[in-house]
């Protein structure tokens, strides 16, 4: 089958193409998810920009993810383990940046065209009209393909057919072989082959039964297919082929999440495993807030919460009784009175106001 070729640059989105959409998508996420956690490990520091109010932490943790495509990032970073998975992802950016640019001046640079159909079942559901050389077989093959026989015009050379896809009267053409290959080394910039070569009946010779002649031709036949004899035959009457520009055809050849899973691999397995080894020394660190039985476990689940958002850290010996809270106050609950206050444990008893 002979289509014309069509070009296929967008260049209004020719800069989303470099990567196919799992590979942007897996990105994005992963930008995301190195921004959680370089805020998980650092936001404990004291004097850290991750620290402040919920709106800042949140926006800090765009921004320090994002930022690293560009290696913009202005923020120190305290944390050992923040550092090591900093080191991991700069090198995954890198490759990152790297590729895409590579990619992109290459579809840029080189014209992105493709045949206009690739297969014989969209022009017999389009019923597009076909072409085919006038008086060959070709038209008994389309017919028992399906193709209606008033979509179908006949040429009577490479002029004709040439005409015929300017105008716009015909999709594709269906011709032997070698008249397509003589076809393309006249338009070769402008056409090409698609979809499968179909085979049919072919030439052969006859002789009588016991014929000498049938073991000599055989072997003259084979030696001329197998040597270059074919190939200057070829050369002679259907021109030479590489006098013809390279095909200018160029599949889509955006590059995919698999060219990029093992480096997302290893930056996830390391800032996970960080991670985990993090959260279980803060688990460590809160060992007497989750044995104090003193308390309900929502209230301990509270306070835990709060200790690894505001970044609080306390010692064995530190951990906030039932009725000391966090800075010496009630965890229970309050009763002021204009005057003074009156602290309401846990247990129901009650104390004397300690202030006025």
């Amino acid at each position: 089958m002979l289509v014309p070729y069509i070009n296929n640059n967008d260049k209004a989105w020719l800069f989303v193409k470099p990567l196919t959409w799992q590979l942007w998508l897996t990105t994005f996420c992963s930008f995301v998810t190195i921004g959680i956690v370089i805020w998980i490990l650092e936001h404990k520091e004291r004097d850290t920009e991750f620290r402040g109010t919920l709106r800042h932490q949140a926006g800090m943790i765009m921004w320090y993810s994002f930022s690293t495509m560009v290696f913009s990032q202005r923020e120190i970073i305290r944390n050992n383990f923040a550092r090591i998975i900093m080191i991991f992802w700069f090198f995954v950016v890198l490759i990152l940046t790297q590729s895409y640019t590579a990619n992109l001046a290459s579809l840029l640079t080189v014209q992105q065209l493709t045949p206009s159909i690739t297969d014989i079942q969209t022009l017999i559901k389009t019923n597009a009209y076909v072409g085919h050389q006038d008086g060959s077989f070709v038209l008994g093959f389309l017919l028992n393909k399906n193709f209606n026989s008033s979509r179908l015009l006949a040429y009577n050379g490479p002029e004709k057919l040439h005409e015929l896809f300017t105008k716009g009267s015909i999709a594709a053409a269906f011709d032997e072989l070698p008249y397509i290959k003589l076809f393309l080394s006249k338009y070769c910039s402008q056409y090409t082959m698609a979809g499968p070569i179909y085979k049919t009946d072919g030439f052969g010779f006859v002789f009588p039964t016991g014929s000498s002649l049938v073991s000599d031709i055989s072997k003259a036949v084979l030696n001329v297919t197998e040597s270059d004899i074919m190939f200057q035959i070829e050369k002679k009457w259907l021109g030479d082929s590489s006098s013809c520009p390279s095909n200018p055809f160029s599949p889509s050849n955006s590059l995919g999440l698999e060219s990029f899973m093992g480096l997302f691999a290893i930056v996830g397995v390391i800032a996970a495993a960080f991670v985990l080894v993090h959260i279980g020394f803060f688990l460590y660190r809160q060992r007497n807030l989750l044995h104090d039985r003193r308390l309900p476990v929502w209230i301990r689940l509270i306070l835990l919460y709060q200790n690894f958002i505001e970044g609080y850290q306390t010692s064995p010996e530190s951990t906030p009784t039932p009725t000391e809270g966090r800075s010496g106050t009630s965890n229970a609950g309050s009763i002021g009175n204009g005057r003074g206050t009156r602290v309401v444990p846990i247990d129901g008893s009650t104390r004397e106001p300690e202030t006025q």
